[in-house]
């Protein structure tokens, strides 16, 4: 049986795009072949991996000295199995060190999955580091075997720091279209947080500047001028939940938004089935230089026949269609962000129609087959060259 190891620093029970995206790989890969995980350790994740079909190693993480502790666990793990590929799950500069030794070392090739804001991860913001950094990630991404991107927008930013494009291709994140799905039971939701007779709009997301809760907030009391009966709900937590909750007061909107904290993936559906409209008007933050590189969340919104609304950057085009599964906003243009609010709130027909056209969408382009076939002729192809048989 072929062996991978997949490395990461971004993994379940983590919440966020990345991490989904990448458990979402191995577990469909551990049907394949056997399957061994390496990532941090994060709150709830020996629970979490005592119920996977995989081994996974877990190691410490703080600040830069972190690097040498995926860098020995990666190390260490080739010259106990003895992989036959390595899947990278980011090219998060100095720690990504280990992969290049362990090719190099041992003669096992690597293929890498980037999910774009990864290109411009510094671990420290010193000139000098930051040059380090760069130089690391660019011998990261010359050394790969073969570079998936998961958007157009990824595959561009591989093109613009010089990248060969016969080496990247672009593979969108899957949607879990039996786990997210029209048809699930919303009856404990809708009385928990009493949405009876409302006008529901939902975020699910990190908590944080560039997902833009805060101008969906600054909109609502022009939306509930003209829909009264409206709940938001808010589903995640993060850094910006203080500064959240003090506006939320400042605007006195405490009878119409719900700050609904963290809740699991597999809780998720009722809240998106409960839901009129799915919100998140992304922003890109220049100074990081994040960006919403694709935005799962949509892909599930989509999956259960909901429209969306999105912030028209990055690699949101791969996933929402505008005026055909959803609106596309400026995210900094309060006024924009209203007026689609209402146009789907107050056009139910019309917002069915987006919501409909979104889940053919998902489950035509989206689904975990069709995904995940994509990635087969590279993975075989690469497997073959080192003159194994394939998946």
């Amino acid at each position: 049986m072929i062996k991978i190891i997949l490395f990461t620093m971004n993994y379940e029970p983590s919440i966020g795009g990345a991490a989904v995206l990448l458990a979402d790989i191995a577990r469909y890969f551990s049907e394949k072949a056997k399957v061994t995980v390496i990532a941090p350790k994060v709150e709830g994740y020996a629970n979490y991996d005592s119920k996977q079909p995989y081994k996974t190693i877990r190691f410490n993480l703080s600040k830069r000295i972190s690097s040498l502790s995926p860098l020995i666990k990666i190390i260490g793990a080739i010259f106990k199995d003895k992989p036959d590929i390595i899947l990278l799950g980011h090219t998060m500069a100095s720690q990504g060190v280990g992969v290049i030794l362990a090719s190099k070392i041992f003669k096992v090739p690597y293929i890498i999955y980037s999910h774009g804001n990864d290109l411009h991860f510094n671990i420290s913001k010193g000139l000098i580091t930051s040059k380090i950094d760069r130089l690391f990630r660019n011998s990261i991404l010359n050394n790969a075997s073969q570079i998936y991107a998961n958007s157009t927008y990824t595959r561009d930013l591989l093109l613009s720091i010089g990248q060969n494009p016969d080496k990247i291709k672009v593979i969108n994140p899957c949607i879990d279209t039996e786990l997210f799905n029209p048809d699930v039971e919303i009856e404990d939701v809708v009385c928990a947080h009493k949405l009876q007779g409302k006008k529901v709009i939902l975020t699910v997301s990190r908590l944080s500047t560039g997902k833009n809760i805060i101008n969906v907030l600054k909109a609502l009391p022009d939306v509930i001028r003209e829909v009264p009966n409206l709940k938001y709900l808010i589903v995640g937590q993060g850094p910006r939940e203080h500064i959240l909750k003090q506006l939320t007061r400042e605007l006195k909107l405490e009878d119409h938004v719900n700050f609904i904290g963290g809740v699991y993936r597999k809780a998720l559906p009722p809240y998106y089935c409960a839901a009129d409209v799915f919100i998140m008007p992304s922003v890109y933050l220049k100074e990081s230089k994040r960006n919403e590189t694709f935005g799962i969340v949509f892909g599930e919104a989509g999956a259960c026949a909901k429209p969306v609304i999105a912030g028209n950057i990055g690699g949101i085009g791969d996933i929402v269609v505008h005026e055909e599964t959803g609106l596309t906003v400026n995210g900094e243009n309060i006024d924009e962000i209203r007026a689609a609010l209402v146009k789907l709130l107050v056009n139910d027909a019309y917002a069915k129609k987006l919501g409909q056209n979104g889940m053919k969408m998902i489950r035509e382009k989206f689904s975990p087959e069709k995904v995940f076939s994509r990635f087969m002729p590279d993975i075989n192809k690469c497997l073959n060259r080192c003159g194994n048989t394939g998946l």
